[in-house]
């Protein structure tokens, strides 16, 4: 009778788990007696000749089955087992596919995160197992999990990974505050870890908090108070724009009239756990200085917030008459002259301007413009800025000749606080007069150097530089060269001249409205041309290379005559003949060939020009080439040679390590059917491994599983 095994399919695949402590037991019985069958088991994975499972010490046939010890991923794959009647000689097979895999292990648990309200954030995750865990997140408490993130409201603001474990929680709010549960799970178990989500607020400032500016008469006491809402409870400051710190709390240790302190706020927030905070300003005895704007300024962990508030103190009108060229204004044709001034005052003050004549500027009138407009650059809302614009045309010699653009000027500012006014003086603006003098500072063959002193006068604007006019003596071809500014000093150089001749200089001072009074005229001759200066070498003294030198200079004074090129001159310290070779003008280096290494050479050049070449310098310079071969194979080709051999045996222990490491891998996974690294990491030793722990069978089961931990 040919055996049979029981009722199973032909091939059957098993998910196979077990502790790696115990043996796996593979069941395949016939139903024939089990004493006249002879059972082969055979590893139908293995890549080489197939084998007598029988001749493995890993492996043990028993009567009802196969023991496999010591398990590992390496035993992943299809098992045959053959059955065969002694008496007839008829066999039967059955396939079993082992499927190993390991229990999930938290590798990196969730740990207590913190959001910030309104921005996105994430907790991490991380499970090891084979194969790789799905990842699944609830919401709970912190003894037990509770829904799945992805079945509660507003679940789209969720986003978890089903890869890599990481929730995202986009858009956070404070209800997000809760224990987060993660799962990782595949089918030989499941693990859990869970992690508290806590949610900060940044300080943020609503218009139904108390952000009310503060207004107050001058002498009383200003308070202001700003609140803010926050989590965790902020540090609050003010800060005065335009201070380089902000306000200490408590009393300000140079000012005692203010006084700064936080406090809870009575107001009341949707979230219990945000208490709104504040923090008031009280400022005793204000001044109008204290009018300006107070930056309220809120931190916490979660961010920062800042609101600019303001104190006005109410005050009758004061004029700003710092800036000294304020009480004197200048005029003159085809120039209207804008007066400006600052005033401070709450309320807003009103400006007219009066002449010294008596009579009122009103609006209408076409010789002048007025202008009234908050100046608020240095955050007061109390400060102003009139202005009167004056135009010399009309009231001088147009329609209104009557009025004289010359004379004092009067503005008034007033309030319901009081009124206040003061005097501007504009007068009409004059040509500078004859510069004061012309002195020669310095002089070659080329330039002219002079000094001269502005005019000693006294008018409403100043004089801004000087201008020169020369010419060559006899002649009358004329130069001007533009203006010489002030603010780079009274010396004036003029260049490109000719060598020993005289020049007649003219010198005149410039202001706002135009020329001054030419100078008198000044004779000034040039010297006369030269040979150019001694030429100073820069380059090193030690040579980069041993058979040349890189020779630098600077160029030196060409005398009056421009240099037409460089003579460069070395020779061993010891010759008596020097080698020489002419460097175009253009150059400030050349480079010295055919040295020999390790010696030292002097070395100068020289400047020539129409007069000649420059002296030689006293004593010349010197350098030293380095030592080395001066041989073709020296130096970078011997280097090279040496680098091509290394690279050459780099390459040849790369390929016979890759040889050594395939012949392992081939060893391994013919011995038994492990890779090279299972190979490595659990040894080659045959020793047998005995059975620890109970046999799990297999018949009937449609899935066995087998944990390698």
């Amino acid at each position: 009778m040919v055996s049979r095994f029981l009722s199973m399919a032909r091939t059957q695949k098993y998910t196979v788990v077990l502790l790696r402590s115990r043996p796996l037991k593979l069941h395949g019985t016939s139903t024939t007696t089990i004493l006249i069958l002879k059972h082969i088991w055979i590893d139908l994975s293995s890549q080489c000749d197939l084998f007598n499972l029988k001749s493995s010490s890993r492996y043990e046939v028993v009567t009802d089955g196969l023991i496999v010890y010591g398990v590992g991923f390496g035993d992943n794959g299809t098992y045959e087992c053959q059955g065969t009647e002694l008496t007839t000689g008829d066999t039967d097979k059955k396939r079993i596919t082992v499927k190993v895999v390991t229990r999930p292990v938290m590798a990196v648990a969730p740990v207590n995160t913190t959001g910030v309200q309104s921005r996105d954030a994430q907790i991490l995750c991380s499970v090891n197992s084979v194969p790789p865990p799905t990842y699944r997140w609830y919401l709970g408490n912190s003894m037990d999990y509770g829904a799945e993130v992805g079945t509660i409201a507003d679940h789209n603001r969720y986003r978890p990974s089903s890869t890599d474990g990481t929730l995202t929680i986009t858009n956070v709010q404070l209800g997000d505050e809760k224990w987060y549960w993660c799962e990782g799970r595949n089918e030989a178990d499941n693990v859990f870890g869970k992690a508290f989500f806590e949610v900060q607020m940044i300080p943020t400032f609503e218009r139904s908090l108390n952000l009310n500016n503060t207004e107050t008469r001058e002498g009383n006491k200003a308070i202001m108070i700003c609140q803010c809402e926050a989590k965790p409870n902020p540090k609050m400051r003010f800060h005065r724009v335009g201070y380089a710190a902000p306000y200490v709390n408590g009393v300000q240790p140079n000012d005692s009239r203010i006084n700064i302190y936080e406090k809870p706020s009575s107001a009341s927030h949707e979230n219990q756990e945000i208490i709104p905070q504040e923090v008031v300003i009280e400022i005793e005895n204000t001044t109008p200085n204290d009018t300006a704007n107070y930056t309220c300024i809120a931190e916490n962990s979660a961010g920062r917030n800042e609101t600019t508030m303001i104190i006005i103190i109410q005050h009758q009108p004061n004029f700003d008459l710092t800036p000294p060229s304020l009480l004197t204004q200048c005029i003159w044709e085809e120039h209207p002259r804008n007066v400006t001034v600052l005033l401070s005052g709450f309320p807003q003050p009103s400006v007219s301007w009066a002449r010294s004549d008596g009579k009122q500027i009103s609006p209408d009138q076409t010789a002048f413009k007025q202008y009234f407009e908050p100046y608020w650059e240095n955050g007061r809302r109390d400060e102003w800025m009139a202005n009167l614009e004056i135009n010399w045309e009309v009231t001088k010699g147009g329609i209104q000749g009557q009025y004289n653009p010359v004379g004092n000027y009067f503005p008034k500012a007033s309030n319901n606080l009081g009124a206040v006014d003061f005097t501007i003086n504009v007068v009409e603006a004059q040509l500078p007069g004859r510069v004061g003098g012309l002195n020669v500072t310095a002089k070659t063959a080329q330039s002219i150097t002079l000094f001269a002193r502005p005019p000693v006068e006294e008018n409403c604007i100043p004089v801004i530089g000087f201008e020169i006019m020369y010419k060559l003596h006899g002649t009358n071809d004329v130069h001007q060269i533009a203006l010489f500014p002030l603010d780079a000093g009274s010396s004036m150089k003029i260049d490109n001249l000719k060598s020993g001749s005289s020049y007649s200089v003219l010198v005149y001072a410039r202001n706002e409205r135009g020329r001054g009074e030419y100078s008198n005229s000044k004779i000034i001759e040039t010297l006369q041309s030269t040979v150019p200066e001694v030429v100073s070498i820069t380059s090193s003294t030690e040579s980069l290379s041993n058979v040349s030198h890189q020779v630098v200079w600077e160029m030196p004074l060409d005398g009056g005559e421009p240099i037409t090129q460089y003579l460069v001159s070395w020779r061993e310290v010891g010759a008596t003949v020097w080698n020489s070779r002419e460097i175009s003008s253009g150059s400030l280096w050349w480079t010295i060939p055919n040295l020999q290494p390790d010696t030292t050479y002097e070395v100068m050049v020289q400047a020539r020009n129409r007069k000649g070449l420059s002296a030689k310098p006293n004593p010349p310079s010197t350098f030293r080439t380095r030592p080395g071969s001066t041989g073709p194979s020296a130096g970078r080709f011997s280097n090279l040679s040496l680098s091509v051999e290394i690279h050459y045996l780099v390459i040849i222990g790369v390929i016979g390590l890759f040889i050594i490491l395939v012949a392992i891998d081939m060893i391994c996974f013919c011995s038994r059917d492990w890779g090279l690294l299972a190979c490595i990491c659990t040894g080659t030793s045959s020793s047998p491994k005995h059975p620890v722990g109970d046999i799990i069978s297999l018949d009937g089961a449609e899935y066995v599983y087998f944990i390698y931990t």
